[in-house]
């Protein structure tokens, strides 16, 4: 019998970045979800507990900071990445003290790093729901550089 494939909801109003990332993803047998809409987003993740959520953080409706902080609050063991193109290190060091994010990844990115990235997330969430770790420790951000190899530190 084969386990229940993990879900990973992607956020991001930019539909080739879903295509994307739901191709990257796709391979792994992933139960991967797009929305285009971080609100629609929040009221799936109080309906599904999702593994791993993964956000832009540049959308009209809200920051993907602001969104991944609230799906922290509404499930603290989902895994939450941060997907920027523009590096503004103060809040994104700040949402990962406060265990809001658990990993950024700079855009452009590598499709082998990302699916590495939740591939970790997902093993890290598994383990802690095994050894029944509390949720909302506060991880030490992990950052996966930008693809053309001059990701900023």
């Amino acid at each position: 019998m084969n386990p229940i494939p993990q879900s990973v909801l992607i956020v991001d109003d930019d539909p080739m970045i879903t295509a994307t990332l739901k191709i990257i993803l796709g391979p792994e047998e992933f139960d991967v979800v797009i929305c285009a809409d971080p609100e629609k987003a929040l009221a799936l993740v109080a309906e599904r507990d999702f593994a791993v959520v993964i956000s832009d953080n540049s959308m009209p409706q809200m920051l993907g900071l602001d969104f991944l902080a609230e799906c922290r609050r509404i499930r603290p063991r989902s895994a939450r990445m941060l997907l920027t193109g523009v590096l503004e290190m103060g809040p994104i060091e700040k949402a990962a003290e406060r265990g809001d994010i658990s990993r950024f990844i700079t855009k452009p990115w590598l499709g082998g790093e990302l699916l590495a990235a939740v591939r970790e997330a997902i093993q890290n969430r598994d383990l802690a729901v095994r050894k029944k770790i509390a949720p909302g420790k506060k991880p030490s951000p992990r950052r996966t550089p930008a693809a053309n190899g001059r990701g900023r530190r």
